[in-house]
């Protein structure tokens, strides 16, 4: 699991922030922040799955991904916001990881 320096607060992350990347089990949406550190955000709905546990896994699925990220050199940090759709509740744990660092490099 990141820091809690590392993770955002979902609610505080702004409404017309660009999309990074659009899938057919999330989005990626980004916005600069005033840090000189980038923090991560998931949200995962009650129509993803309906049982906790799932979405929890989900959440930690895509934590993980941004846990050996190296922070890079730079002046401004930026918030990401991963907002999964329902699609993505029939995935895997494994699979979603593995779609998701795909992403993450990119970002």
């Amino acid at each position: 699991m990141l820091g809690k320096k590392l993770r955002l607060d979902v609610e505080s992350f702004p409404r017309k922030a660009k999309t990074a990347a659009d899938t057919e089990y999330f989005f990626i949406k980004t916005a600069e922040n005033n840090l000189s550190f980038d923090r991560v955000g998931v949200l995962v709905t009650i129509k993803v799955s309906p049982l906790a546990v799932k979405r929890n896994s989900i959440k930690r699925a895509a934590m993980d991904c941004f846990k050996d990220k190296r922070q890079p050199e730079r002046g401004k940090g930026r918030d990401v916001l991963i907002i999964f759709k329902p699609k993505a509740g029939s995935l895997p744990k494994k699979d979603i990881s593995a779609i998701l660092k795909k992403y993450v490099v990119a970002i």
